[in-house]
């Protein structure tokens, strides 16, 4: 079991089409690797495809994932 496959089975279970995942390390990989749309550090930049991707630079990335949220939130 990873984050990956749960991720999977939730979607299946509250039968969602889209996901949205922010991860910080390479345990997180196969949950990133699931989703639509990945948040991410620079530090995983060439381990995950660039499309659907946002990088969040900020020196504290859940600092940079709510800036992000609340952009798009407007």
């Amino acid at each position: 079991l990873n984050k990956g496959i749960a991720i999977e089975r939730l979607m299946k279970r509250l039968t969602l089409t889209n996901c949205i995942a922010a991860g910080d390390s390479e345990f997180d990989i196969p949950m990133l690797s699931r989703a639509d749309t990945r948040i991410i550090p620079s530090v995983l930049e060439q381990q995950l495809p660039a499309e659907n991707t946002i990088t969040i630079s900020t020196s504290v990335f859940s600092d940079g994932i709510c800036d992000y949220l609340n952009t798009i939130a407007k």
